[in-house]
């Protein structure tokens, strides 16, 4: 008896050239063939071989009615599967992956091809050696219009019209049954992408000449410190009222309050503060003098207040004396 594997001529290539049901006859055993060849025109299933062609043909309807019924196996280090008809007979089988993820995605694109609907061609007995074909390069550019090619063939009393739609730009094409508009949807959905939307500049931001505010000074308490003169411990609160008459109601605000030393010209960063303005217009920020040796300094307060594409600087200063 002949091993099952040995039915196939799994050495034999396809020459098609692309994904369809390939027939021939073998000139050795007089039986007739098919390949179902995949994306690359290489072949991707094998039939077993029967005595007449209608037979044939009788089994490439099995493999498309039958294609989800996939039967994954492994020989040592090789995967392939086999497609069995309702009767449990083995009808088509895969050529070697190297491993399981490489099989299931061949099985996922033979779903997906013989779903769309695959041509019936034939191929001359002495097969030439077939080659490796490149992938087709993806486009530099898309067209901002788009071309399709669409065209139906009648394959034979009984049997519904093979479409063909076709890409122009990139050679890409499909097959499917009768007037199946979702898959011309499809096809047509991978090439005609809407174009990107164009990003909504903003406009450029003004910047308003600063302003001179008055800063004033409270303990944590809120009682007013008129006096210039503190313990190096001393912890304060700075307020700046930025409000201006006919201003928008909402703003943002970035502040920062350094030291300013009379006597090196250092200048200490002592506080940091950013939010939203509030309806009174004044922002408070907590200063501690702890990390200020005794000496003069000037607080300085530098806002940068952000509203309706403007930026209004607000500076603020008062002198300190610190002792120990």
């Amino acid at each position: 008896m002949v091993p099952q594997k040995d039915r196939y001529h799994l050495e034999r290539v396809s020459t098609g050239g692309k994904s369809e049901f390939e027939t021939f006859k073998n000139e050795k055993d007089h039986l007739h063939y098919f390949h179902f060849n995949d994306e690359n025109g290489q072949a991707l299933l094998y039939s077993q071989g029967y005595k007449d062609a209608r037979s044939r043909n009788g089994s490439i309807s099995s493999v498309e009615k039958n294609a989800k019924r996939v039967e994954r196996c492994l020989d040592g280090d090789c995967h392939y599967f086999i497609i069995r008809a309702a009767n449990k007979l083995e009808i088509a089988r895969s050529r070697d992956f190297a491993d399981e993820a490489e099989m299931d995605a061949a099985v996922d694109q033979m779903q997906r091809s013989l779903l769309a609907g695959v041509d019936i061609g034939t191929t001359p007995t002495q097969a030439p050696k077939q080659t490796p074909i490149a992938p087709k390069p993806e486009p530099a550019h898309q067209p901002s219009r788009y071309r399709f090619s669409l065209e139906w063939q009648h394959r034979g009393q009984g049997e519904p019209m093979l479409g063909v739609i076709e890409y122009p730009v990139t050679g890409d094409k499909t097959t499917f049954k009768g007037i199946d508009t979702g898959a011309i949807e499809r096809f047509v959905t991978r090439f005609a992408a809407p174009p990107p939307a164009k990003k909504q500049q903003r406009p450029p931001l003004t910047m308003l000449p600063p302003q001179t505010k008055d800063l004033t000074l409270t303990t944590t308490d809120g009682r007013y410190i008129g006096d210039n003169l503190f313990l190096s411990n001393a912890v304060l609160e700075i307020h700046m009222d930025l409000a201006e008459p006919g201003a928008p109601g909402e703003a943002t605000f970035m502040a920062k309050v350094y030291a300013r030393s009379l006597d090196s010209g250092d200048n200490i960063l002592m506080t940091e503060q950013q939010g939203f303005v509030t309806e009174t217009g004044g922002i408070t920020m907590p200063v501690r003098l702890e990390n200020l040796t005794p000496g003069s300094y000037r607080l300085v307060s530098n806002v940068d207040m952000h509203t309706n594409g403007r930026i209004k600087r607000l500076e603020a200063s008062r002198l300190v004396h610190l002792v120990a």
